[in-house]
């Protein structure tokens, strides 16, 4: 009864502090650089410590309230879409750690793995954000910024050149961000669930929270 009484304590804090941290994102608009860092925590914990279909009610509870969350709280009334794409994809990222943690295959793999879906999904939703317009993923106006920021740093004469270059490299930059984005975030959540692990659950047969780091 105890166990019982623990695993629903644990199943309802994984959907309370996922929805949490995606509302409190959603209202600071910081989704795109916090949601895939730590939201994959929760979920990827509770797989752990249980089975992986046990993760399969509580992640299609928060893809449903993220959609709701994002609606509401988001800079544009009907983005929707945003709170569903992202959330999918942290449950895709924390269901992939928690079950390749019970199998055989190490954690260096296992890093490179959930880059590898990361970087995917990274992808998808910088095609579909532009696409429909999002105005949180205005990535033209955003590399835009960084490149007048770079040439006022600088002093770049912005008719040289030089500075043409650097515009083109800067503005068309979403492609290198959005891999370096992706490694570290992977990096972090995996180092994040093997804290809870151990700090948290008190679990002490967990590897150290940086095994696989070698990558």
């Amino acid at each position: 009864m105890k166990k019982i009484k623990l695993y629903y304590l644990e199943f309802l804090l994984v959907i309370i502090i996922s929805l949490g941290l995606f509302a409190l994102f959603a209202i600071n608009h910081v989704q795109n650089h916090f949601t895939l860092i730590l939201i994959p925590v929760p979920i990827a914990v509770f797989i752990i410590r249980y089975k992986i279909k046990d993760g399969i009610i509580p992640a299609a509870i928060l893809v449903v309230g993220a959609s709701l969350l994002s609606h509401f709280f988001s800079a544009d009334p009907g983005s929707y879409l945003r709170g569903l794409l992202y959330m999918i994809a942290a449950m895709s990222v924390g269901f992939l750690h928690g079950a390749i943690t019970k199998t055989p295959i190490d954690h260096f793999h296992e890093i490179l793995i959930v880059i590898g879906v990361e970087i995917f999904f990274n992808f998808l939703m910088v095609i579909v954000f532009y696409v429909v317009k999002d105005p949180m993923f205005a990535y033209d106006i955003e590399f835009a910024h960084y490149y007048e920021l770079f040439s006022k740093v600088f002093k770049i004469d912005q008719a040289s050149f030089y500075a043409q270059n650097a515009r083109v490299i800067i503005e068309n930059g979403v492609i290198p961000h959005t891999i370096n984005s992706s490694i570290i975030s992977v990096l972090l959540t995996h180092a994040f669930i093997h804290l809870t692990l151990k700090y948290i659950c008190r679990d002490d047969s967990t590897e150290g929270p940086f095994e696989g780091f070698e990558y």
